[in-house]
C-alpha cells in the first residue's frame, strides 16, 4: 500500500491521517503508523481524529480524543484539526 502513496499524494499540498480510521489508537500505534506516513511522502499532515458524531469511529472521552490531538501536535503534525463543538 504504501508504494502507491506517491502516486495518490501527487498535485495535493497535505495529507489528512484519519487517527479514528486506524486499527487502534494506542500512542505507540498512532505515532507508528504517522511515521510511516511521513516515510512515504513529505507534505504537511492534517491530524484528524472524529467521533461518531461527526462521522467518525472515535467513541472516547473528550479528554481521550484530546490526547490523541496532543499525540499529533507533539509528534509535530502541520495542522491538528478540531472540531468547534469538542468541549475543550
Amino acid at each position: 500500500v504504501t508504494s502507491l502513496l506517491p502516486q495518490v499524494v501527487s498535485n495535493v499540498d497535505a495529507v489528512e491521517l484519519r487517527v479514528d480510521l486506524l486499527q487502534s489508537l494506542d500512542a505507540e500505534f498512532v505515532a507508528e503508523q504517522l511515521a510511516l506516513l511521513r516515510s512515504c511522502c513529505a507534505l504537511p499532515v492534517i491530524f484528524t481524529v472524529r467521533s461518531k458524531d461527526q462521522g467518525g469511529k472515535f467513541d472516547g472521552t473528550a479528554e481521550q480524543m484530546a490526547g490523541l490531538l496532543a499525540l499529533g501536535l507533539r509528534h509535530g503534525c502541520e495542522f491538528i484539526d478540531v472540531e468547534a463543538s469538542l468541549p475543550l
